[in-house]
């Protein structure tokens, strides 16, 4: 829009949130920050099996328990590195549950779970969804809960049926619990 509103005659404005939204997804999915890169991260997650790249205002902007972490000063001083990304502790999840809610974040909506390649079986599929659920849960993402527990109950059968009750309870997924 920066390149519409220059020079002195009148210019088509070209949209461009869907490509920078892709620039966004293949930065944060090398892993690495991506240096020199405008969109370059200036957020790491620290998680138990590797560190990924994120970007401050997207979490701001669809998680709110990133509003108020980001917005406290005191919680920010001691997290800046030299390079200047803030390090976010959340090593007690695994990379197994946080990229669907990464997707989630990034503006993904009902295909976050359209790309499960590690997933074999039913039982395998609901316990991943109800890890990605307990991600989406603690990092406030009440939505992301919603769409979790749609999948979910997709794939109820009498066998499964108190298990995924205990479950859903665990994560105050009401909506899943009442489906059951």
């Amino acid at each position: 829009m920066a390149a519409a509103l220059e020079g002195t005659f009148r210019r088509d404005v070209r949209p461009t949130l869907s490509d920078t939204r892709a620039r966004l997804r293949r930065c944060r999915g090398r892993g690495a920050l991506c240096a020199g890169d405008a969109l370059r991260p200036d957020v790491v997650l620290l998680l138990a099996d590797r560190e990924v790249g994120a970007h401050g205002a997207v979490l701001r902007a669809r998680s709110p328990l990133f509003v108020a972490f980001f917005g406290e000063r005191a919680w920010k001083a001691r997290r800046w590195t030299c390079g200047g990304t803030l390090r976010v502790d959340l090593r007690h999840m695994r990379w197994r549950e946080v990229p669907y809610v990464l997707r989630y974040l990034y503006g993904a909506e009902e295909e976050v779970f359209d790309a499960m390649e590690d997933v074999g079986s039913a039982v395998e599929l609901v316990d991943a969804v109800f890890g990605a659920m307990a991600v989406a849960n603690e990092l406030l993402l009440d939505r992301m809960v919603l769409l979790c527990s749609r999948v979910i109950q997709q794939r109820i059968t009498i066998a499964n049926a108190t298990s995924i009750i205990a479950d859903a309870s665990l994560f105050h997924a009401t909506a899943l619990v009442q489906s059951v």
